[in-house]
C-alpha cells in the first residue's frame, strides 16, 4: 500500500507522469508532454518501440506486421504528419479491385449493385429497435430478396471481405448499430512503403523509454502512483496505461485498487478484433498486376492485396477472426496450401507456388492479445467513454480502443495520446 511517494533526497525519482506502453498513443503522449514541461518515463514490455506498429525487412521489402495503412488519408493529422517528415506515401484505393467466382470475373457492375443493395439495407436497419449482430442483419437481407445462389456466395463474401476483415471478426461479434463508429477525414489510404514505423521514431526522439520492462502491477492512492516492472519499482504523480484492449481484458496488469467496476465490465464487454497477414513471395507475377485488391470468392474469407508496387512479386493476403485464430496452431505449410486453394480459384491449378512466406501470430502475443479493437453487440459509444475516462487524476487511459470517433486506427491512438496529454498536463 501507498503510505507516501518516496522523497527525492532518497535517491528515487519520481516523475510527473509514467506512460505504460511505447506504441503510437504513448510515443505522442510523451512528445506532447515534454514540450509542455513535464518529466517522462515509458515503461515498455517489448524489445523495441511502436507496439503493434511494427515494420521490418523481408527479402529485401519493408512489411508491416501491424498497422498497414493511414486510413481516410485526406486530412488525417498522420498524413500531414507525414508530408511534414519527407516520408514516401503510396495510396491504395479501395476500388481498384478485381472479383473472381469459380475462376471467372465478376462483372463490375452486377458487383456493384450488389455492394449497394448491401450496404442500403445495412443502413435502413442501423438503430431501428434492439441491436443484433450484422449476421443476423445480413441473413435476413439475403433471405428477403431474391438472390441466385451465385449471388448468395458473392454476399457473403462481400459482407467477409468488406466488413469482418476490416474490423477484424467474425459477423456473429458485431454490432449492427455501431460497428462503424467513428468518423473519417476523407478520401485516399496511403502505405508509408518505407514503413509507418517511422513516424513513431520521429515521436521517440528525446523520449526515455525502458524496453524490456513488463509492468504486472499499478498501484495508486491520492499520494501518487507506484509502477511495478522489471522487480522494480517506479515512482510518479500520475500514470498514462495505453497498453491494448487485449493486455487489459487479460488481467496481466493487476491495479490496486482494482479498477471501478463499470470500466472493468466496459473492458470485458468491447471486443478485440484478429487479422492475421500473410506474404508469399513468387518468382513472377500470375495476378492482374494492375489493381491493388485481389477478391476470390471463398470460404476462408481471405482477400489478398497486390504488393507488386515493391518492386517485387509478392502478395499480401488477410484472414480474420476465429479462422485467423485457428490458422496459428498449424504448420505454415498449412496455411499456405489454404492461401493457394483461393489464388489456384481464381487463377487456375498451374500457378506457381510461393518460394517464401511470412505470417504473422497477433492472437498469442502477449503483449497485444489481438489485432485491434471492434464495437461489439451490446456496445455503444459510451463503452469507448468509459474505458477511457480517468480514475482520480491519478490513472488516465489511450490507445485506439478508447477513441469513441477513431477506433481500430493508428490516428485513433495517436489523437487519443495527445488528448490525455493534455488532460494531464
Amino acid at each position: 500500500m501507498i503510505v507516501g511517494l518516496p522523497k527525492a533526497q532518497n535517491d528515487r525519482r519520481i516523475y510527473d507522469i509514467i506512460i505504460v506502453g511505447a506504441g503510437i498513443s504513448g510515443l505522442a503522449a510523451a512528445d506532447n508532454l515534454i514540450d509542455s514541461g513535464k518529466d517522462v518515463l515509458i515503461l515498455e514490455a517489448r524489445d523495441r518501440i511502436g507496439g503493434r506498429i511494427w515494420s521490418h525487412l523481408w527479402n529485401g521489402v519493408t512489411i508491416e506486421e501491424g498497422a498497414n495503412w493511414i486510413h481516410t488519408s485526406d486530412g488525417n493529422p498522420l498524413t500531414k504528419f507525414s508530408e511534414k517528415h519527407g516520408f514516401i506515401t503510396y495510396e491504395t484505393p479501395l476500388n481498384s479491385m478485381v472479383a473472381y467466382l469459380n475462376g471467372k470475373k465478376i462483372d463490375n457492375d452486377e458487383y456493384d449493385y450488389l455492394v449497394k443493395e448491401f450496404w442500403l439495407h445495412i443502413i435502413a436497419k442501423q438503430e431501428k429497435g434492439q441491436d443484433e449482430s450484422l449476421a443476423k442483419t445480413i441473413s435476413d437481407f439475403k433471405t428477403k430478396k431474391p438472390f441466385s445462389f451465385d449471388e448468395k456466395k458473392v454476399l457473403n463474401y462481400l459482407a467477409n471481405s468488406e466488413i469482418s476483415n476490416e474490423y477484424g471478426t467474425d459477423l456473429d461479434n458485431l454490432s449492427r448499430d455501431y460497428f462503424d463508429i467513428g468518423e473519417g477525414y476523407g478520401d485516399g489510404e496511403l502505405v508509408l512503403p518505407n514503413g509507418l514505423q517511422q513516424i513513431t521514431d520521429v515521436l521517440k526522439d528525446e523520449v526515455d523509454v525502458r524496453l524490456n520492462h513488463i509492468v504486472t502491477k499499478i498501484e495508486y492512492q491520492d499520494a501518487g502512483v507506484i509502477v511495478y516492472a522489471k522487480n522494480k519499482q517506479f515512482y510518479a504523480k500520475k500514470v498514462l496505461v495505453t497498453v491494448p484492449l487485449g493486455v487489459l481484458k487479460s488481467g496481466d496488469i493487476e491495479f490496486s485498487p482494482p479498477l471501478p467496476t463499470s470500466k472493468q465490465n466496459a473492458i470485458s464487454e468491447l471486443g478485440m478484433g484478429l487479422l492475421q497477414k500473410h506474404w508469399l513471395l513468387f518468382d513472377k507475377v500470375f495476378w492482374d498486376k494492375d489493381v491493388i485488391w485481389i477478391l476470390s470468392v471463398n470460404e476462408q474469407n481471405c482477400e489478398c492485396m497486390n504488393y507488386t508496387y515493391t518492386g517485387k512479386p509478392i502478395l499480401l493476403c488477410f484472414t480474420m477472426g476465429e479462422y485467423a485464430k485457428y490458422q496459428e496452431s498449424l504448420p505454415d505449410s498449412n496455411i499456405t496450401s489454404d492461401i493457394m486453394s483461393v489464388l489456384r480459384n481464381a487463377y487456375g491449378q498451374n500457378i506457381p507456388d510461393p518460394i517464401d512466406v511470412y505470417f504473422t501470430k497477433w492472437a498469442s502475443d502477449k503483449f497485444s492479445y489481438g489485432a485491434y479493437s471492434f464495437t461489439a453487440v451490446g456496445n455503444t459509444p459510451e463503452t469507448y467513454y468509459e474505458i477511457s475516462a480517468p480514475i482520480d487524476d491519478l490513472i488516465y487511459f489511450a490507445g485506439e480502443h478508447t477513441h469513441e470517433n477513431y477506433p481500430a486506427t493508428i490516428h485513433g491512438a495517436y489523437l487519443s495520446g495527445l488528448r490525455a496529454a493534455q488532460s494531464m498536463k
